[in-house]
């Protein structure tokens, strides 16, 4: 695993992030990342579903306008009042990843993007995701995601500076097996796993970005996910496929609990 830094503490760098831009509008983008993942474990769920790390709400605000029960959870103290604001319907909490204030068992489905490798110390990584096991029953699902160390995070990283001269932790990035390893330490079985890309690299550049984004700024491609020109996307799925260690930005995992899921309540 790798660690990456920038010059504002995380708790500092998240509250000005979320400060500057407003609620998500609900997600977009059925076959793009977070969206095309997501949907591989909520759809059809009985039961609960919980959202670590649910930010300014676009899955949320998706499954929550689809009837969904879904709660969403973040460290972030000023996102979970605009979302409040927002919309008081939506059942959102302020919360530690490693301290879920929920009974054991409770949810049938966890979402969990962005959140384990924003966490500095590896043993609050092993206690978030024992906190993760332990709130769902058993048969329930995990979709989770590790920011990857491939070639494409190290580019991105140079570009950004981050490492230069910041001095702040900014995240991990992890090899897929060390990702899947301290999956199944926690308990879980992993069911499938997937190279994934988030914001391609190739999307700094406006003339490569799809045409309906060439002027977007970074809060609306949120919502529809990146989009690239469609023959670089094309390359992109490929290159996803053959060369996850060069291309990947993500590596997502599906897993279950072991054990039969209890009847929903």
């Amino acid at each position: 695993m790798r660690k990456t830094y920038r010059e504002k503490k995380s708790p500092e760098y998240w509250n000005s992030r979320w400060n500057q831009i407003p609620v998500d509008a609900p997600a977009e983008g059925h076959n793009r990342y977070p969206l095309l993942y997501a949907n591989m474990v909520v759809p059809g769920c009985d039961g609960e579903v919980l959202e670590l790390g649910c930010g300014p709400g676009r899955l949320l605000r998706y499954y929550h306008a689809k009837g969904t029960r879904i709660v969403g959870v973040d460290n972030v103290a000023a996102v979970i009042t605009k979302l409040q604001a927002c919309d008081p319907q939506l059942r959102v909490i302020h919360a530690d990843a490693c301290r879920l204030p929920f009974e054991s068992g409770r949810f049938t489905t966890v979402l969990c993007f962005g959140v384990y490798h924003s966490l500095e110390d590896q043993d609050d990584v092993a206690v978030a995701i024992s906190e993760t096991f332990r709130v769902l029953r058993p048969g329930g699902r995990l979709c989770a995601e590790f920011r990857s160390d491939s070639l494409h995070n190290r580019m991105i990283d140079y570009y950004k500076g981050h490492g230069k001269h910041a001095t702040e932790f900014h995240k991990w990035n992890y090899r897929r097996q060390e990702g899947r390893a301290m999956l199944r330490q926690a308990g879980f079985l992993i069911e499938s796993e997937y190279a994934a890309l988030n914001m391609p690299l190739l999307y700094h550049v406006p003339f490569l970005r799809h045409p309906s984004q060439r002027r977007s700024g970074e809060h609306s491609a949120r919502i529809s996910g990146y989009r690239l020109r469609a023959w670089l996307q094309a390359l992109h799925s490929v290159g996803l496929r053959f060369l996850p260690g060069v291309l990947a930005n993500e590596y997502v995992f599906v897993c279950r609990k072991p054990g039969e899921i209890a009847q929903a309540l």
